[in-house]
């Protein structure tokens, strides 16, 4: 298949051709779900270390949604666009874990006073 434009071929649903999106679907679906559990138990945590636990059992479901949105923003964008898109998506792929156990365990501080 041929590309036009620079634009990967797209199937009427937006699914690049050859490919079916739905282990990714289902990936990033469990990982959210699996990580705002484990927020929610964060929040509802009676002591530093229980939010320890759940903040740590929290990285698991992290760690599968960060590959599939790198593979989703593989697959849905095009080429030419990768270049610029990617570092964006690496950028807030590592921010963001990084910010949460600093500003949980200062609200833990904050709350226990």
């Amino acid at each position: 298949h041929e590309k036009l434009h620079g634009q990967p071929n797209r199937r009427s649903n937006g699914q690049a051709e050859g490919g079916s999106g739905a282990p990714l679907t289902l990936l990033f679906t469990l990982s959210a779900a699996g990580f705002t559990i484990a927020s929610f138990m964060c929040e509802t945590s009676s002591s530093i270390y229980e939010m320890i636990q759940w903040r740590a059992l929290q990285g698991f479901p992290g760690g599968g949604i960060i590959p599939s949105v790198f593979a989703a923003a593989f697959t849905i964008i095009s080429k030419s666009r990768q270049a610029i898109v990617s570092p964006m998506i690496r950028l807030i792929a590592t921010l963001a874990p990084t910010r949460a156990p600093r500003e949980a365990v200062v609200s833990a501080l904050i709350l226990r006073r």
